[in-house]
């Protein structure tokens, strides 16, 4: 057990006592932490998720995990940035918030957070952002349309909502429901596959005139398929332009 304190302990040393990390973060030229994500492919992500351009806006980072989406959006210019989570603050997931206060500290962050499971976050606790970030969340919640619902009346202009997705070839708004833990390797387990024509009807019911999706990143992405919906209010004001790859 390493019994120094944080001042006598460099910042890969710090890094290194907390276990697990998910995200691959830049701390700086010479420390990134271990994540089971690379960051060249989380700054392609982001790269999409914000495409549009966030300078000025305030975003709500939803399952912020190790935070790195919250950084990046801060790193971007958005004037406030929230990251809440549950599952792996303090639930039944893999992570710890110790990972992102201490990411957070050594990059000098201002990015605020709340420990806030998904039916927590509404509008009524946590107010109204330009940008919602609701990735990886999903497919594996027993009531994916109301938590949609929920983050809808959050975002006051983009919804940006990165999934799991199935049935590619069916033409029609479907989604399968998987029923227990004997889903192939690498396949979401208790949750749901929706398609993209599932996503794009549900996500202008809900209120969002414009939706894109840039299906299968990153571009080398070895498993099922995976596509980012980013959806867009009446009158967001934004420069769709911005985002390649995108289909409407």
């Amino acid at each position: 057990m390493d019994t120094r304190t944080h001042e006598q302990m460099s910042p890969s040393d710090r890094i290194q006592a907390i276990s697990p990390w998910h995200h691959s973060i830049k701390i700086s030229d010479d420390v990134v932490t271990p994540g089971g994500v690379p960051n060249a492919v989380l700054e392609r992500n982001a790269d999409i998720f914000f495409a549009y351009g966030v300078k000025g806006l305030s975003v709500l980072d939803v399952g912020a995990w190790d935070g790195f989406n919250s950084f990046a959006a801060e790193k971007r210019g958005a004037s406030r940035v929230l990251a809440v989570d549950w599952f792996c603050w303090g639930g039944p997931g893999v992570g710890k918030r110790e990972a992102f206060l201490l990411a957070r500290e050594l990059l000098g962050s201002k990015v605020e957070d709340s420990i806030l499971d998904i039916p927590d976050t509404t509008v009524e606790n946590v107010g109204k952002f330009d940008v919602v970030l609701f990735n990886g969340i999903f497919y594996h919640i027993i009531d994916p349309i109301h938590a949609l619902l929920q983050m809808s009346r959050i975002a006051k202009r983009v919804l940006v909502l990165e999934t799991h997705v199935d049935n590619l070839d069916n033409p029609r708004p479907v989604m399968v429901f998987y029923p227990g833990e004997k889903a192939p390797p690498g396949h979401p387990q208790n949750g749901w596959g929706p398609n993209p024509p599932l996503m794009k009807a549900l996500l202008k019911r809900l209120g969002f005139e414009t939706v894109l999706e840039v299906p299968g990143y990153p571009p080398d992405h070895v498993g099922p398929a995976r596509s980012t919906f980013l959806a867009f209010k009446l009158g967001h004001g934004l420069d769709l332009s911005r985002v390649a790859g995108a289909q409407s």
